[in-house]
């Protein structure tokens, strides 16, 4: 695993900790000696000593307490992003290692190294979690020595090879539902068009074609719901448009604005267009159509409010 790579595995580690219950709890471990079992612990296995993994921001052990320590096997944390039949989750997989411990833990026991002046990431990379468990089965997590840009030498993970692992991974967070996915949004949204009014006045739009960057073809509609922050809408519900249907609801967000105050109603759309232009739409009120127009002379883009025919956009969206 390269240095990009495993660094953003740390950063999401760094962020999201390991996420267990209560029990996951876990105090680095004794570092004094402890009398060998009559055979070292299975990981993996029931009855496992290896435990759970630690729950937010472990303590870390320091060098004294590594040199003590007589690790027969590790464990370690990875968050993923899987797919499954109702959308994408991050999931935790659990993996044990009994190969190549000693040796990693040696590893651990150096100085950081000088701080340089030579290039560095520009993004912090998080500490990787991984528990080192004895004989008896006391856990100690180590601290990974810094590099000459004061981030932890993440490569020293890599030394550790043939993780396994251990039962199903656990679902921790839905990032995207299946419907976000099928129809190309996101859990939530700014309700720029509000956003847009506490920043006005916003110009009117002259009106004119919409959504002309892709070719005409499908457009992606993802409807919004304020909730107690006005600003932020959150997916209801998503609904994709083709042929006939995408041609109409071109036709109905291209009117020209009409000057005069309006209130923002709770529910809006966004409209997409299989090149990524996006326009704005409210589901109620004036029916105002958010869209950005752009000067060339002076290099800017800026938001315009043009008009919904609404009867038209609620038919097709079924709202």
């Amino acid at each position: 695993m390269g240095r990009r790579a495993a660094g953003v595995v740390m950063a999401v580690l760094a962020l999201a900790g390991c996420a267990s219950g209560p029990q996951g709890r876990t105090a680095v471990g004794t570092a004094s000696p402890r009398a060998p079992s009559a055979s070292p612990p299975r990981p993996g296995q029931q009855g496992s000593l290896v435990g759970p993994c630690p729950s937010g921001s472990p303590a870390r052990a320091t060098r004294a307490q590594l040199r003590a320590f007589r690790a027969v096997s590790a464990l370690r944390c990875e968050l993923v992003d899987r797919s499954y039949a109702d959308g994408q989750w991050q999931v935790r997989v659990e993996q044990v290692i009994t190969d190549g411990v000693t040796a990693f833990a040696a590893s651990l026991d150096r100085p950081d190294a000088a701080i340089g002046g030579g290039a560095c990431p520009a993004v912090a990379i998080g500490e990787p979690t991984i528990v080192l468990v004895d004989r008896a089965g006391h856990r100690l997590i180590p601290r990974f020595p810094r590099d000459e840009c004061g981030q932890p030498r993440d490569e020293l993970a890599d030394m550790l090879r043939n993780w396994r692992t251990v039962g199903r991974p656990a679902r921790v967070t839905l990032e995207l539902s299946r419907a976000e996915i099928d129809h190309h949004c996101v859990p939530a949204y700014k309700n720029v068009i509000r956003l847009d009014d506490q920043y006005g006045p916003v110009r009117t739009d002259p009106g004119g074609p919409v959504l002309t960057r892709g070719d005409h073809g499908a457009l992606f509609v993802c409807l919004f719901r304020s909730g107690r922050d006005p600003i932020a809408g959150e997916f209801v519900r998503g609904v994709t448009l083709h042929g006939r249907d995408a041609t109409a609801m071109r036709a109905a967000l291209a009117a020209a604005g009409k000057a005069g105050r309006c209130v923002a109603p709770d529910t809006f759309a966004t409209v997409t267009d299989p090149a990524g232009e996006t326009v704005t739409v409210e589901l109620g009120g004036c029916g105002r159509v958010e869209r950005r127009r752009v000067d060339l002379a002076q290099r800017i883009s800026y938001p315009t409010f043009g008009r919904a025919d609404l009867t038209t956009v609620r038919r097709l969206l079924g709202a």
